[in-house]
């Protein structure tokens, strides 16, 4: 009888962790508007996701970003970055951004995707910089290919 219960606990103690886990990933991270970036001199409150983690995770099962906010990824490095809308449940305008802050790329209004089905990827070359707003607000704060992101202070990834 204790070899069973010792067989038990040791499969709970290798399990759990992955249950535990498989949970936790369901759940939407709190959003927390702590930065201002300037998307041509206009303020928007945005959360940072900098960390490979947060960056991963994103806006999934996030339920809406509020009128003048984004959430803004911030890579180490300019590379070609892939993003899809697995998880969302609205839809978003993506922006890309260079090392300089310049736009290089503008998605509107892309769609969330259903969890069963392919998600196309979108893509676009030697991006530092990703911002991404509630649908329709590129258009409304009249985002162009000149259009360049801003923010005071030093870098995003300096100090964190």
């Amino acid at each position: 009888m204790n070899l069973h219960l010792n067989r038990l606990l040791l499969w709970l103690n290798l399990l759990l962790p992955l249950l535990l886990g498989a949970c936790a990933t369901g759940e939407p991270q709190p959003l927390t508007f702590a930065h201002v970036a300037y998307l041509d001199r206009i303020p928007l409150q945005v959360v940072l996701f900098d960390s490979p983690q947060e960056r991963e995770a994103g806006l999934a099962g996030v339920e809406e970003l509020p009128p003048g906010s984004g959430a803004l990824f911030v890579f180490e490095a300019p590379h070609p970055a892939r993003f899809w809308m697995q998880g969302m449940h609205f839809s978003l305008d993506i922006l890309f951004f260079d090392e300089q802050g310049q736009v290089v790329r503008i998605v509107h209004a892309a769609p969330p995707c259903e969890v069963d089905t392919d998600c196309p990827l979108i893509r676009a070359d030697d991006v530092r910089y990703v911002l991404e707003l509630p649908a329709g607000q590129a258009e409304r704060l009249q985002v162009s290919g000149q259009s360049r992101l801003e923010w005071e202070g030093p870098d995003p990834l300096d100090g964190q």
